[in-house]
């Protein structure tokens, strides 16, 4: 037998991303608006330049859309690198930029 494969997407409305991260450049606060579509545990990780852990969130979060805010007042300019993981699992990295 053959076995076929197909690709399948998730297609989110504009406002339905799964992860949006705002404002960026940002200045004393960033917001990780995330949307699930069932209860989940989320953690979002942030690092300064030189990979030093400078913050950590856990939050476990309702069906629907939730914005979890990180206080940046305290850390330095630059740029900060996140890592969010859903249940343990990784679901975004990237980067934002702290301005003061």
């Amino acid at each position: 037998p053959v076995l076929t494969l197909t690709p399948t997407s998730v297609i989110y409305p504009v406002d339905k991303k799964p992860i949006t991260i705002f404002p960026n450049p940002a200045r004393d606060r960033v917001y990780f608006r995330v949307n699930v579509e069932e209860p989940a545990q989320i953690e979002i990780q942030i690092f300064d330049a030189s990979g030093r852990l400078v913050s950590r969130i856990k939050k476990t979060l309702n069906q629907g859309q939730t914005v979890v805010e990180w206080n940046s007042e305290k850390v330095f300019k630059g740029i900060y690198l996140y890592q969010i993981y859903r249940d343990g699992m990784p679901e975004k990295t990237g980067k934002v930029y702290v301005k003061k």
